[in-house]
């Protein structure tokens, strides 16, 4: 039995359906490995990297004119 023969058993709405199926699944492990879904968001990384932009918008405040690189050099003198 070929592939079109196969196919012929299903009306047309449930191919639909199923393609739907398949690429909502498809879109949800894509966000998934963006990091866009719930799961990922919970990771020490992602907390790591919150934290450490949530510092720069602090130095941000206080810095209004401040630029990213001279943040990260403020950040390694206080680190020394």
């Amino acid at each position: 039995m070929d592939q079109s023969e196969q196919l012929k058993k299903f009306s047309t709405a449930e191919l639909i359906e199923e393609l739907r199926r398949r690429k909502a699944e498809l879109d949800a492990g894509i966000s998934m490995l963006a990091g866009d879904a719930d799961g990922p968001r919970n990771s020490r990384m992602s907390q790591a990297k919150a934290a450490y932009w949530r510092e720069w918008h602090e130095f941000k405040e206080s810095h209004p004119d401040a630029t990213v690189e001279q943040w990260r050099r403020a950040q390694k003198r206080t680190k020394k």
